[in-house]
């Protein structure tokens, strides 16, 4: 898991560390989502970015706790077949979370 933006100036911001990645949030168009999150996995691993690693239970599930508010990454690097849903739970006032749906199987 990867925090890309962060809420600066009423308006969604990428963080420092994804500022050269030319991604642009647009949240009203699924597909530009989609694009996003396939870019910005793609920044993470031309640029070794280390993320927060966390392990499913056996319902399948990761817990992430106390995030602060912004846009997050979530990047499957294992291939394990749970169900036709990757269940993601975390306990914050956070709006936003980007998936890349291609690498969830």
């Amino acid at each position: 898991m990867y925090q890309v933006g962060t809420y600066k100036n009423n308006s969604w911001a990428l963080v420092s560390e994804f500022a050269k990645s030319g991604v642009i949030f647009d949240f009203d168009d699924s597909s530009a989502q989609a694009e996003a999150a396939k870019k910005l996995e793609k920044y993470v691993q031309d640029n070794n970015i280390k993320g927060m690693s966390g392990k499913t239970n056996s319902d399948g599930e990761v817990m992430y706790r106390d995030l602060e508010k912004g846009v997050y990454l979530f990047v499957q690097t294992q291939k394990t077949q749970i169900s036709n849903a990757l269940k993601l739970h975390y306990n914050t006032n956070k709006d936003r979370t980007l998936v890349n749906s291609s690498s969830i199987s």
